[in-house]
């Protein structure tokens, strides 16, 4: 049978008592080595950063609102539904739209254009939507009751999207016809960087 020596158990004890103390079996040499590994040492403590002295100092700012700048041209674009379920109100949305420009002050430099709320796969998305020879309309070269009568038959003959999207992306097509096809629309004469716009979405369904 093995036996312990209780004295050297007892001894190995305090020593390490005295280990966890900083005293007992170390000496002071080695305690100070062991302070300064585990930065105890007071003399190794950081000295604290003292903010700089900063002069006081004032400065002024001042901001004057520029004069509002009144323009009297707009650009007025419609964003037509042309899915099958607008097939029946195409009629009264022309009319209604006809309706729309014949009350427009007659002292408003304005012009009107249609785009076509098709999806990515169609010619039409984002760009002016063309019917025969007309694109957009301006009151400077076009009388209120011609515009109203072709607009009323761009409307009546706007091709439906034959693609999944069914001409029911209005917010799409408008976010391209001011993106990618910006330029390619200011070419028409539209998006006019001097007239405020005015987009009017028309639809019998929520956009996709």
């Amino acid at each position: 049978m093995k036996t312990f020596n209780f004295k050297k158990l007892t001894a190995l004890s305090l020593c390490l008592t005295g280990l966890l103390a900083l005293g007992g079996c170390m000496t002071q040499e080695e305690i100070d080595a062991l302070n300064a590994s585990l930065e105890l040492n007071p003399a190794s403590s950081p000295k604290p950063v003292l903010p700089p002295n900063l002069e006081p100092a004032c400065f002024n700012e001042r901001f004057v609102q520029p004069k509002a700048e009144i323009s009297r041209s707009i650009d007025v674009l419609f964003v037509m539904d042309t899915s099958g379920s607008m097939s029946d109100n195409r009629a009264k949305v022309a009319d209604g739209i006809s309706a729309f420009v014949a009350e427009l002050p007659s002292n408003v430099d304005y012009q009107v254009g249609v785009m076509l709320a098709h999806g990515s796969k169609s010619a039409w998305s984002g760009t002016m939507f063309k019917y025969g020879t007309n694109t957009i309309f301006s009151s400077k070269t076009t009388s209120v009751g011609t515009i109203s009568a072709q607009l009323k038959d761009m409307v009546l003959h706007a091709p439906k999207d034959s693609y999944g999207e069914q001409g029911e992306m209005g917010s799409y097509s408008l976010l391209k016809g001011l993106g990618d096809n910006l330029a390619v629309n200011k070419a028409t004469g539209f998006f006019r960087p001097n007239a405020a716009l005015a987009v009017v979405f028309v639809s019998d369904e929520n956009d996709i």
